[in-house]
């Protein structure tokens, strides 16, 4: 069986309102790690999305 990475990054609102995405794509496990540390921060609208590797583009929610 062969394993395949999958590419996620996480998005949210900063204390100021703004917008913000993570520049780096992580695993699915330290993509909730890290979304779980910024709820803890107060920070809103934290959500993590699956990104194409090849374009860093959000893939469509199945």
């Amino acid at each position: 069986m062969r394993a395949t990475m999958r590419n996620f990054r996480i998005r949210w609102t900063s204390e100021d309102g703004q917008p913000r995405e993570s520049a780096v794509s992580y695993s699915k496990r330290v993509a909730d790690r890290e979304a779980d540390a910024k709820r803890a921060q107060g920070l809103a609208d934290v959500d993590v999305f699956e990104v194409d590797p090849m374009t860093g583009k959000e893939l469509a929610r199945s």
